[in-house]
């Protein structure tokens, strides 16, 4: 009889789940090694930690019990006696768990040219996982759909913005998104590089705590003095355009490489470059590019995109496939396409803001969910789920 009023009394004074919410993490000034980390929790139980605003970390229930007691300062023994209750796991496998998560984060501190999203725990989010979000995990800012002067205008939707947004109005965006609990922000077009504030916007996402990526024909970097300007700025990851036709474009690759910044190639697969797809990714490959994002002119290309998928894979590049790819001459405007795999995320993991603040739920989804500067986020994300039960009406199952 005793021991099941002990069973009973365990079960009555188990730990509670983790509440779902926003938890803060900052290192003494002093420290060796300093720290600053953002981890939301999800009501599954899931998370994600940003550490140092340069690394995303996706963690199961498991590995937010781990993250959570770093945050907390709470002992390990503590936190074990925790965990143990909650998932019945034995304490040899949590400590030995725990001992890797940290040895991780030790060496996010310590690593350089870090890809920035982490899976660690957790394979691949499941449609539960997506349903139960609170917020996207990131938040595409076009900036503007100006484009350098040698392109046409056609090329981009500027029938659709009648305005850009001023720098306070972009940042009221980054302020807002920051405190719903979304860790990334990529800024793209158009060519975002054209805004005489970017910098000033992507250090204001960076002293928010926010991973930034940006996303660009890569023309402001001939000055060899422009990269550094970024990184200061707190820049944590870049895509840049790559014109397989041009040595310009080659020789701006082959220079921002080897530099300490996780950097993606997109390369647009159309007529003229179709045809040399071998020797342009075993190029890539030997200037050791981070990662390849692929997307096809028109529908005819289609096919090459398998074809430049698995020479990828030969040379064990990284392929990359839901970065919005800009507005550009190899990506017009009139070639909007509905991709259903790039739907799956679409208004969940991510949302696409356009250049006077229309919220879109990804590029070129005709879907308005409202405007970030005129709305509370708590209604755009409203508008989100509305969004999630029409897309059988816009086409996607």
């Amino acid at each position: 009889m005793k021991t099941r009023l002990l069973t009973l009394f365990d079960i009555f004074k188990a730990p509670k789940s983790i509440r779902p919410g926003v938890y803060l993490y900052q290192s003494a000034p002093d420290a060796p090694v300093p720290q600053k980390m953002f981890l939301r929790v999800e009501p599954n139980g899931s998370s994600s930690l940003v550490v140092n605003a340069s690394l995303i970390l996706h963690l199961n229930p498991v590995a937010t019990e781990f993250a959570y007691a770093f945050i907390n300062q709470v002992d390990e023994d503590t936190m074990i006696r925790n965990v143990m209750k909650k998932y019945r796991i034995d304490e040899e496998t949590l400590r030995h768990d725990f001992a890797s998560f940290l040895d991780k984060l030790e060496a996010v501190t310590k690593t350089e040219d870090l890809d920035p999203f982490e899976f660690f725990g957790i394979e691949r989010a499941t449609e539960q996982d997506l349903e139960n979000l609170s917020a996207p995990f990131r938040l595409d800012c076009a900036l503007t759909y100006r484009l350098p002067e040698d392109t046409s205008i056609v090329y981009a939707p500027v029938e659709r913005v009648k305005k850009e947004l001023s720098t306070d109005e972009w940042k009221s965006i980054l302020d807002k998104s920051w405190r719903a609990g979304i860790p990334h922000i990529i800024f793209t077009g158009g060519e975002p590089t054209l805004r005489s504030d970017l910098l000033d916007l992507i250090l204001h996402a960076e002293q928010n705590g926010q991973v930034c990526g940006l996303i660009t024909d890569g023309h402001v970097f001939r000055n060899p003095n422009t990269v550094n300007d970024f990184l200061n700025a707190g820049l944590d990851h870049l895509m840049i355009l790559l014109d397989a036709q041009s040595e310009e474009s080659w020789q701006l690759i082959e220079k921002i490489t080897p530099m300490d910044i996780f950097t993606t190639v997109h390369l647009t697969i159309y007529g003229e470059n179709a045809s040399y797809l071998t020797q342009s990714i075993a190029r890539l490959a030997s200037i050791g590019v981070n990662a390849l994002s692929l997307s096809a002119s028109s529908p005819d290309f289609v096919s090459h995109i398998n074809q430049a998928s698995e020479l990828a894979a030969y040379h064990g590049i990284k392929l990359v496939w839901d970065l919005p790819v800009p507005y550009s001459k190899f990506n017009p405007v009139r070639l909007e396409v509905i991709d259903e795999e790039l739907w799956e995320g679409s208004g969940k993991t991510w949302l696409y803001v356009e250049p006077d603040g229309d919220v879109l739920p990804g590029q070129g989804i005709p879907f308005l969910l409202g405007n970030l500067v005129s709305l509370e986020w708590e209604e755009i994300w409203t508008n989100c789920q509305d969004y999630g039960k029409n897309k059988a009406h816009l086409g996607v199952a």
